[in-house]
């Protein structure tokens, strides 16, 4: 899949054009892909003017690219990079495992001052607004709506033949990232691409082949199917951070404000850690802006996942604000972090695989005061052979897959990956579960698949019929589940499409009477495999999606008393149209208490 990797860092704009010569000498005229990430640092316009051309205007090579931050001031394999350095970094790639594609979905508009007309009518009467009695969906207003389809590129693919997705976006790329809902367990990084505006006259500079764009995204899927290179794997790191506190839990949170860890005051722990680090702060009054304390979730080993700049704090309150649409859900245990100003980013880059990487950088405020800690020589050249490293002052995106069975393990996750799918607000079901729901797909001629939620699977490994567990996650062998009985639907929200659903929901299963079961290797006690003791009033039946990737949803309900008298739904009631929440509203079943879903697509359609 991947031909080559390098990056290139000069201070001779002549080197650096040279490095791209060569590159168009070995690469040019081969039918390949080139992914690119050149520094935006140019003295001079025509030197930049002459690098993209060169980069853009190879033979019967398909180019992808952006103008990416500067590489100067960090330190690369203990050798200091001054502020004036350009880079350029490459990938070069099989274009039979690379799908390139462009979107312009447009992404979260910055907020205006005055008066807000989201709500006006568009029948063209002037001066009329809507009233909040006229159906606004406050839901849609702050999540955006549902997700909008994939870009075309990406459209035309099989989901389940991605690998990941690399692309290199403006300052707004909350659409395209609102469509990858279509692509679940899929990992996603894109690379903000450096503003540009006293550069090229544009907020970012992308490059499509020999188009200039101004905004919207460019990137790959990489599908790999030509390539024995194994499937990548990804990480996140955060340099140069100091840990403030001891793990803490959330215990509070609302929006994205974090109103208590440990059932105490967050700001106030925040402040007493920073007095204890002996930071030189001033936090009786406010913090010096261009420090930055942030709130660190940590994985189960203990290290850090994820970051959330903390923009404000009340001492009063207690409550901390984080740079976030939302915070880590309750249960999540975090701690506070300090990334000093004056930090210069050391990368120590191991050689012994290929590794691409994107970094975030300072912006301008800080730069300077580093530019001397590099090499002042003219000639100065540093080669990284099998590296791409591209940075950019306005950061990265990274999605990442879960782990195998990570969903299974954890309420919440489950929980999480349902609303992101949009499930609960298409099904108009409330999705609070209590179990967590496991569905095993039996091969005939391979081991069984077991259904991690939001795994994307091909059509062929559905057929079925499939074997349930119901699990307490505090008693993996099932015993505080609830004797049962249980009622068990399964059901497609998306036909005949996931953007034209006039058929939807399609019952793909309805059973009742399912118990767990009871196995001799654990005596006479249940076990969390579940088995019906009666015919299923719908029988199992194979995903056959028509049109675009579909959601496969498996529900289990407590069964109420007399449900096996129930007349709304026999064999005989059209699978098509029907709405499991007004079923469960009409027999009695109540809220869900566990569930999954797949992804199954027709990839013979767009």
């Amino acid at each position: 899949m991947v031909l080559h990797l390098s990056t290139c860092l000069a201070r001779s704009p002549a080197r650096l054009l040279d490095r791209i010569q060569t590159l168009t000498r070995q690469y040019a005229g081969h039918d390949l892909t080139m992914l690119f990430a050149l520094s935006a640092n140019f003295s001079d316009a025509q030197d930049l003017g002459r690098a993209v051309t060169g980069l853009t205007n190879l033979e019967r090579t398909q180019t992808i690219g952006c103008l990416s931050g500067r590489l100067g001031s960090t330190r690369i394999n203990e050798r200091g990079v001054a502020n004036d350095v350009l880079s350029l970094s490459v990938a070069v790639l099989d274009s039979r495992d690379v799908t390139p594609f462009r979107s312009t979905i447009p992404g979260r508009e910055e907020a205006q001052v005055g008066r807000w007309h989201a709500f006006r009518r568009k029948d063209g009467e002037a001066g009329k607004e809507r009233s909040l009695e006229e159906g606004v969906s406050w839901e849609e207003v702050w999540e955006g709506g549902k997700a909008p389809p994939l870009p075309d590129g990406l459209r035309q693919l099989d989901p389940t033949k991605i690998q990941n997705v690399l692309y290199l976006s403006d300052l707004k790329p909350e659409g395209l990232l609102s469509s990858f809902r279509h692509l679940p367990g899929i990992t996603k990084l894109g690379l903000l691409a450096s503003s540009t505006p006293f550069v090229t006259g544009r907020p970012v500079t992308l490059l499509h082949n020999q188009e200039i764009l101004s905004s919207g995204v460019v990137g790959l899927a990489l599908t790999g199917e030509h390539s024995i290179t194994p499937k990548p794997t990804f990480a996140v790191d955060f340099l140069d951070v100091r840990r403030l506190s001891g793990p803490m839990t959330i215990t509070q949170c609302e929006g994205n404000m974090v109103n208590a860890l440990d059932e105490d005051n967050p700001t106030q722990l925040l402040i007493s850690a920073i007095n204890k680090s002996g930071l030189d702060t001033h936090v009786s009054g406010s913090f010096k802006e261009e420090e930055q304390f942030s709130l660190g979730a940590l994985s189960e080993d203990g290290k850090l996942d994820r970051v959330y700049r903390i923009t404000a704090g009340d001492p009063s309150r207690g409550s901390i604000s984080i740079d976030s649409t939302s915070t880590p859900p309750i249960g999540t245990r975090v701690q506070f972090i300090h990334r000093p100003s004056t930090a210069i980013p050391s990368l120590s880059l191991p050689k012994s695989s290929r590794m691409l990487s994107f970094l975030t950088v300072s912006d301008e405020l800080y730069l300077s005061k580093s530019s001397r800690e590099g090499s002042t020589r003219e000639d100065f050249e540093m080669i990284l052979e099998n590296r791409f490293l591209a940075a950019s002052e306005n950061g990265f995106v990274f999605e990442r897959d879960e782990h195998p069975g990570e969903n299974d393990l954890n309420i919440g996750a489950v929980k999480r990956a349902f609303d992101n799918a949009d499930i609960p607000e298409d099904l108009k079901i409330n999705f609070d579960p209590t179990f967590l729901l496991e569905v095993i797909l039996p091969q005939a001629s391979a081991p069984p698949i077991l259904v991690h939620t939001g795994i994307q699977l091909p059509r062929e490994d559905t057929a079925g019929p499939p074997i349930l567990s119901l699990v307490n996650p505090s008693d993996p062998l099932g015993k505080n589940t609830g004797p049962g009985p249980f009622v068990v639907a399964a059901v497609d929200p998306d036909a005949p499409s996931p953007t034209n659903t006039s058929n939807a929901q399609v019952r793909h299963f309805l059973g009742g009477d399912f118990f767990p079961r009871k196995l001799p290797i654990l005596g006479s006690g249940p076990s969390p495999l579940l088995s019906n003791t009666s015919a299923a009033i719908s029988e199992w039946r194979q995903p056959t999606p028509t049109v675009g990737n579909h959601r496969y949803v498996f529900l289990v309900f407590k069964q109420p008393a007399g449900f096996d008298r129930q007349t709304f739904v026999n064999a005989t009631t059209p699978i098509q149209r029907w709405d499991v929440a007004t079923f469960a509203q009409e027999v009695g079943l109540g809220d869900p208490i566990a569930g999954t879903f797949m992804m199954v697509a027709n990839p013979d359609s767009p």
